[in-house]
C-alpha cells in the first residue's frame, strides 16, 4: 500500500540534530516558532532566548485578549475568535510555550481587572472574580489543556504530516475545551442560576450554538498552518 503523501515536505519540520543551540529551543526543536527564530538568530545566547520567549508570550497573550473582543454575544458564552487563536498558538508555539502563554493571559486578565476594572481582558470582563466566577469561566480554563493537547499532538507526535491528522489534533484539543467548559457549567453554574434548569437547556446554551463555528475555525486554522508552513519552507 503506498504511503500517503504529506502536504508538508520532509524538510518542512526537520529535527535539526547536531546543533547545540537547539537544546535551548523555545518549546521544542520541532515547533514552527523555533525554526523561524533560529533561521534568523543564533540561539546560543541564553539571555537572548529568554527575551525572545518573553516577547512571544506577551504577543500571544495580547492577541488572545484582542481576539476576545471580536465576539457575537449569545447569552453567557459569546462566540469569539479565541479558540482559533488558541489553536494557532498551540501549533506555532508548541505545548510548553503555548501553555505558558495561556497562563500569562490569565494572570494579565486578573491583574488588569484588579487595576483597571473597566477594561475587558477576557470576553466579558476581567479580574479574579470574573476568572473564577463567570458563567463561561470553564471555557477560559479549558484553553490550557487545549493548547497542551494540540501542541503535543502536532509537534511532538508529528500530527502535522497531513491535513487529516492536523484537523484531528485540533478537534481533540477542542474536546478537552468543551469537557472543561461543560463540566464547569454543570457543576457550578447550573445549580445556582434560574436561566437554565436542565442539562438539556445547558447544552442548548453552552454547546449547540458553537459547533458549526468551531468546525469552521478548525478548518481555517488548519489552512493557515498549511500556508504558513509552506511559506516557511520557501524562506529557509
Amino acid at each position: 500500500m503506498p504511503c500517503q503523501k504529506s502536504f508538508f515536505n520532509d524538510k518542512t519540520l526537520p529535527l535539526f540534530s547536531g546543533k547545540k543551540e537547539f537544546a535551548m529551543a523555545l518549546a521544542s526543536d520541532k515547533t514552527l516558532i523555533h525554526q523561524m527564530v533560529n533561521a534568523k538568530i543564533n540561539l546560543e545566547n541564553t539571555t537572548l532566548v529568554s527575551g525572545i520567549k518573553l516577547i512571544l508570550i506577551l504577543f500571544g497573550s495580547i492577541l488572545l485578549a484582542v481576539s476576545a473582543q471580536y465576539k457575537v454575544p449569545l447569552g453567557p458564552v459569546p462566540i469569539t475568535l479565541q479558540s482559533m487563536v488558541v489553536m494557532l498558538i498551540a501549533i506555532v508555539y508548541g505545548w510548553k510555550l503555548g501553555g505558558t502563554t495561556i497562563v500569562a493571559y490569565w494572570l494579565e486578565g486578573i491583574f488588569v481587572g484588579g487595576i483597571f476594572s473597566f477594561l475587558p481582558w477576557f470576553a466579558n470582563g476581567s479580574g479574579l472574580a470574573y476568572f473564577l466566577g463567570a458563567p463561561s469561566a470553564g471555557f477560559l480554563w479549558g484553553f490550557l489543556p487545549m493548547v497542551i493537547v494540540v501542541g503535543y499532538l502536532v509537534n511532538n507526535l508529528s500530527w502535522y504530516k497531513n491535513i487529516f491528522t492536523l484537523v484531528s489534533a485540533l478537534l481533540v484539543g477542542q474536546l478537552f475545551l468543551y469537557f472543561i467548559g461543560l463540566a464547569h457549567a454543570y457543576l457550578f453554574v447550573l445549580p445556582v442560576v434560574d436561566w437554565m434548569v436542565t442539562p438539556t437547556e445547558m447544552l442548548s446554551i453552552y454547546l449547540y450554538p458553537f459547533i458549526i463555528g468551531d468546525i469552521l475555525k478548525t478548518i481555517i486554522a488548519a489552512l493557515i498552518t498549511i500556508y504558513f508552513t509552506k511559506s516557511l519552507r520557501r524562506h529557509m
